[in-house]
């Protein structure tokens, strides 16, 4: 499989793990707030494949430091920490 189509996979993957996991999300999303997810999650596993570099949140969720990723998480993606973790070991 090639860069291109694991980029392809893994947006749908992504995107079919939120829609499966809602009760993973603290409160309601915006379609601002869940597009921001979906991104996030998406670069977790674009850098985990290393197909991406990791920024800093990521680079923390993906080292398992929970005090970088509490340092370093905005207010969305402090109420989507479950599903981040799940998305790192399971999609």
């Amino acid at each position: 499989m090639t860069d291109i189509e694991k980029v392809d996979s893994y947006k749908i993957k992504v995107k079919e793990a939120l829609a499966k996991n809602p009760q993973m999300i603290i409160g309601f999303l915006t379609e601002d707030e869940e597009s921001h997810v979906r991104d996030i999650a998406f670069s977790i596993v674009m850098a985990r494949e290393g197909i991406f570099t990791a920024g800093g949140f990521v680079s923390a969720i993906l080292a398992n430091d929970l005090e970088a990723t509490l340092g370093r998480a905005d207010n969305t993606c402090m109420r989507a920490l479950k599903f981040f973790t799940y998305v790192n070991q399971y999609v």
